[in-house]
C-alpha cells in the first residue's frame, strides 16, 4: 500500500464510520493498521481526526507531507543521530521499568483479567501483495479479472495451505498452494479468476491460509464495476505478455518416423505485468494437435521469470509436412505472446532418434557460503537437446540445463538439510537413465542473536479528556516475534496501568490498542512497550506520550 491508497482507504472508512458500519472504536483500529515506511526508513501514520500525516524519523512523531519528498542529507543524519541516543537511553531504562513491571506482565505475572483483548493483526512472516488490479481499478462487470497476487515470506510461506479471494465478505476463488511449493521457497506467484456480476463497488480480499484455516496473511483492494459503451472496456489492471526465447527441444523441420513420441518444449519470457497462475493456459490456435489436448496449463510464473512449456506430441504414420501453433491464454479468454510453432517432418526412412546417454560422475557441493547448491556433472552424449535437474524432496524437475552444458546452480535451499540430486538428458526421442545420485549437507543455520526491534505510537497525540486515542505497536524480529507488552506508567486510566500482553506468530506481529480517557485533569500520560522474540530477548524499551487536556483549555 502507498501513500495515496492509504488516503483513499481513510475516506472508505470515515464514509464506513459516518454510515453507521464502523464505530468509533473500530474505526480507529482501521486507521491506525495504515502505518507506512517510506524507502529512507522514515514511518508514517494518519490522524484519525483529520487525517491528516504525521512521521517518526526516530526523534518523535511530527507532521508532515510524504508527497514532499526527501529530507536533505544533513537532517536524515541528524535524526539517526538522534535516533541511536534515544535507543540508548531506552535500553538502559529498561532494566528498572522492568524490575518494576516484569512479575506483573511476563508470563507466570499475567496480569488480572480486564477489558476484552484490542484487534491484533498478528503476522506469520507471510506477506501478501495484490499486483493487479490496483487500488480503485475499474472493471466491466461479466467479464473475468484475473486477481494477480504474489505470497512472500520464508521460512512461513511452507505453512500456507491455500490461498482464498474473497469479494465482500463471500469466498470466489480458492487455490491450494502446499503442494506447488519447494522447500525454502520465499514467493509464490497465483492469480484467481473472479466475474462481477454487476455494477457497483467490490471489496476484494486475497488470503493466505493455514491447514487450521488460520489466516498467516491478506490484502485488500477495492474495484469498481462499470458500465462502458459497446465495445469499449476498462483499462486492464494489468497486461498479460510474453517473449519467445528459445526452442528447448525440436527444432523447425526436424524429421522423425511415423508414431515417433515427441516432447517439445518453448522456453519463453513474461514480459507483462501479470503473474501466470491458475487459469493460464497454453492453447492450440492452429493446425492438428498431433495427439495432445489442445490447452495445458502453465506453470506458475512471476512477471518478470522464465518458462518453460512443454507439450507431448506423436508423429503421424502418413508421411508428410506437419505444422500447428500455439499461445498462451488467459484467465479471461484474451489470448497474448507469440505464436509457438511445431514444424516436422514425417519420413518413412527417417532414422529413429535414440535417447541420449545418462550424464555421469555427478557431484553436489555447497557455493555462496551455504546458500546454494553448485551440480557439475560429465556429458556423455552428443544427441541431447537439454538436462533436466531433479532433487528428492520435489516431485518436478527443479531446472533445466542447455545442452552440452556441465553444471547447475540451486539456490532454493535452507542452510542445514541435506539434499539428494539426480540428472538425465532428453531429446524429443525420450530421456537417459538418471545419473547417479550426488548428496550434500549445507552448514548448519546460524541462529541470529538480534534483538527485536519495535516502534510504539499513538494517535492522536493530544487529546480533550474524555476523547479516545489509539496505542500501535509494530514489532519484528529475524528469529520471531513471541510476545508484546504495551503498558501505562502512573496514569490513572487502570487498563493503561495494569498493562495489555500481546502473543503473536511470525517475523513481523503489529497491533492496536484503542483507548478512551477518563480523566477530568490535564496530564502527560507516559506509554512503553517491550518485545520478546523466540530466543527470549527482549527488544529496546519503546516509549510514546498522550497529552490529555481538559475542554476547557
Amino acid at each position: 500500500m502507498d501513500f495515496e491508497q492509504a488516503e483513499r482507504r481513510f475516506q472508505e472508512l470515515q464514509k464506513q464510520r459516518d454510515g453507521g458500519v464502523l464505530d468509533e472504536a473500530a474505526f480507529r483500529v482501521e486507521v491506525a493498521k495504515l502505518l507506512l515506511r517510506d524507502q529512507q526508513g522514515v514511518f508514517w501514520m494518519l490522524d484519525a481526526d483529520h487525517g491528516t500525516w504525521f512521521c517518526n524519523r526516530g526523534d518523535g512523531w511530527t507532521a508532515g507531507d510524504p508527497h514532499a519528498g526527501p529530507r536533505p542529507e544533513a537532517v536524515l543524519a541528524e535524526g539517526r543521530r538522534q535516533r541511536t541516543a534515544w535507543l540508548v537511553i531506552t535500553g538502559v531504562a529498561l532494566a528498572a521499568v522492568l524490575s518494576v513491571v516484569g512479575t506483573a506482565l511476563w508470563p507466570g505475572g499475567r496480569p488480572s483479567p480486564g477489558p476484552p483483548a484490542p484487534t491484533l493483526t498478528a503476522g506469520a512472516g507471510v506477506r501478501v501483495t495484490i499486483a493487479s488490479p490496483t487500488e480503485g481499478s475499474q472493471v466491466a462487470p461479466g467479464q473475468m479479472v484475473a486477481i494477480e497476487s504474489t505470497l512472500e515470506g520464508a521460512p512461513d510461506l511452507q505453512a500456507v495451505a491455500r490461498v482464498e479471494c474473497s469479494v465482500n465478505g463471500e469466498v470466489v476463488a480458492a487455490q491450494p498452494v502446499r503442494a506447488q511449493l519447494q522447500p525454502g521457497q520465499a514467493s509464490f506467484p497465483l492469480s484467481l479468476p473472479w466475474r462481477p456480476a454487476h455494477v457497483g463497488q467490490y471489496r476484494v480480499e486475497v488470503t493466505a491460509l493455514s491447514d487450521a484455516g488460520v489466516p498467516l496473511g491478506a490484502a485488500a483492494i477495492t474495484v469498481t464495476a462499470v458500465e462502458t459503451p459497446t465495445g469499449a472496456r476498462p483499462g486492464l489492471a494489468c497486461v498479460p505478455d510474453a517473449v519467445f526465447v528459445a526452442d528447448v527441444t525440436i527444432a523447425p523441420g526436424t524429421a522423425f518416423p511415423p508414431g515417433a513420441r515427441m516432447d517439445k518444449v518453448w522456453q519463453v519470457h513474461n514480459s507483462g505485468t501479470c503473474a501466470w497462475g491458475q487459469g493460464y493456459e497454453l492453447s492450440l490456435v492452429e493446425g492438428d494437435p498431433l495427439g495432445a489436448p489442445e490447452a495445458v496449463p502453465v506453470p506458475p510464473t512471476a512477471a518478470g521469470e522464465r518458462a518453460d512449456l512443454t507439450i507431448t506430441f506423436w508423429a503421424p504414420d502418413l508421411p508428410g509436412s506437419y505444422a500447428n501453433a500455439w499461445q498462451l491464454q488467459a484467465p479471461d479468454g484474451q489470448f497474448f505472446g507469440p505464436l509457438l510453432p511445431l514444424t516436422i517432418q514425417v519420413e518413412v526412412q527417417a532414422a529413429q532418434s535414440l535417447p541420449p546417454a545418462a550424464p555421469g560422475h555427478l557431484r553436489a557441493t555447497p557455493t555462496d557460503d551455504g546458500r546454494a547448491v553448485l551440480l557439475t556433472w560429465e556429458d556423455r552424449s552428443d544427441n541431447e537437446e537439454a538436462f533436466r535437474i531433479y532433487r528428492a524432496d520435489i516431485e518436478a524437475s527443479i531446472g533445466l540445463a542447455p545442452a552440452n552444458a556441465g553444471q547447475f546452480v540451486d539456490q532454493r535451499v535452507t542452510c542445514g538439510r541435506t539434499y539428494h540430486y539426480t540428472i538425465l538428458a532428453f531429446n524429443a526421442a525420450g530421456t537417459s537413465p538418471s545419473s547417479e545420485v550426488a548428496q550434500v549437507t549445507l552448514p548448519a543455520c546460524v541462529p541470529a542473536d538480534i534483538p527485536p526491534t519495535l516502534l510504539l505510537t499513538v494517535v492522536p497525540t493530544q487529546v480533550v479528556a474524555g476523547a479516545a486515542f489509539t496505542i500501535t505497536f509494530q514489532a519484528g524480529d529475524d528469529l520471531g516475534v513471541v510476545q508484546v507488552i504495551v503498558w501505562g506508567e502512573e496514569t490513572g486510566e487502570p487498563a493503561l496501568d495494569m498493562g495489555q500482553i500481546f502473543t503473536c506468530t511470525g517475523l513481523l506481529c503489529t497491533g492496536a490498542w484503542p483507548i478512551t480517557d477518563t480523566a477530568e485533569l490535564s496530564a502527560t500520560l507516559g506509554l512503553y512497550a517491550v518485545a520478546r522474540d523466540s530466543s527470549g530477548q527482549n527488544s529496546a524499551l519503546a516509549r510514546a506520550t498522550v497529552v490529555v487536556r481538559r475542554a476547557e483549555e
